[in-house]
């Protein structure tokens, strides 16, 4: 026959507990049991309900049951403060370099005493908090944690600095776009350019952009959520092109087909001081009909307007013109400007 027991007496109410909520430990007070989860008052200050096996106790006793909020939080603040200040003092590199030739599975209670000499309730959450913040010298297992092999620690250090660089070009790119939203004529370097094309690139045709890309698109787009304070609405298609604008990379009515093709928009001075010199007349056996009224089928925002139409009364009816530009007779063969 199974032997029944009350779950809530295994831990005593007011005894320290650490669970981790979205990957963030917290340290707790047993306050009770209920629907088979222990109801727990976290540092946050909140309660909360938590299945034991999410649960590290320690033996160290906080206030009780008839507690009151304020003494639970000043004795959660103050635990904390100590905690965090030894933890700031461990070095898991050195207790690496007296474990790593070992392949054991070591609680954080067992590194703790094989590094304060000591041991102390305190302590082993000292080492447990310092373990779960760093990942380079030790991994985490099923039951408690093993030391990584040097080549191990080495590729994370690796990657570590990969990802710090990461971090660090980010911060500039978000200073840039603040500054360009806040009206400063901030150049686009080098360093630069390779988020800002993300941010095209995903603006243009975010299904095709490559993985990177759009993680790389998708974090400035937070950044410009939670840090400027302009319209980020919509799709995040839209967002891109709303932060391009906002930061005057791009004009309010940018061709998306130009970007896509990547189609410059701008010109040498070479090259407009040749269409300057252009004639504005053709009387090369051209038949001139600027007198005749002629209108274009175009919205207000069109500025190519490359074909018009006119309508003339006859002795024998209507006559409809069809003008059509005719650009490449203004052009010599074999000219920048005919090159281009």
């Amino acid at each position: 026959m199974t032997k029944l027991f009350n779950i809530a007496a295994v831990l005593p109410l007011g005894q320290v507990v650490l669970y981790e909520h979205e990957s963030t430990p917290l340290l707790g007070l047993i306050q009770g049991f209920k629907n088979q989860k222990y109801v727990i008052w976290n540092e946050r200050g909140r309660e909360a309900e938590i299945p034991s096996n999410r649960l590290t106790s320690y033996r160290i006793q906080g206030p009780g049951q008839n507690s009151t909020q304020a003494e639970r939080n000043s004795f959660l603040t103050n635990l904390r403060a100590s905690v965090d200040t030894k933890v700031a003092e461990l070095s898991l590199e050195d207790l690496w370099n007296v474990t790593h030739e070992s392949d054991k599975d070591f609680t954080d209670a067992e590194l703790a005493d094989i590094y304060f000499n000591t041991p102390s309730a305190e302590l082993h959450l000292v080492a447990r908090l310092a373990l779960l913040a760093e990942r380079t010298f030790f991994k985490r297992s099923k039951f408690g944690f093993i030391p990584r092999t040097p080549d191990e620690v080495a590729e994370v250090r690796r990657a570590d600095e990969v990802l710090r660089k990461k971090r660090s070009e980010r911060q500039v790119v978000s200073e840039f776009l603040r500054s360009r939203v806040a009206g400063a004529e901030a150049e686009i370097s080098p360093q630069l350019a390779m988020y800002i094309d993300a941010l095209k690139e995903y603006a243009v045709q975010p299904e095709d952009a490559e993985a990177t890309l759009r993680k790389d698109a998708a974090e400035l787009l937070s950044v410009a959520r939670h840090d400027l304070d302009i319209d980020m609405s919509g799709s995040t298609r839209e967002q891109a092109y709303k932060l391009l604008v906002a930061a005057r990379i791009w004009k309010r009515y940018q061709s998306f087909s130009l970007s896509r093709h990547q189609i410059e928009t701008t010109w040498s001075d070479s090259l407009l001081s040749e269409c300057h010199s252009l004639p504005t007349v053709d009387n090369n056996g051209r038949m001139d009909l600027r007198a005749l009224e002629t209108f274009t089928i175009d919205d207000q925002k069109t500025r190519d307007m490359d074909d018009a139409l006119s309508l003339e009364r006859t002795p024998h009816g209507f006559r409809l013109g069809i003008h059509i530009t005719d650009v490449a007779s203004y052009l010599s063969p074999g000219t920048p400007l005919e090159r281009e």
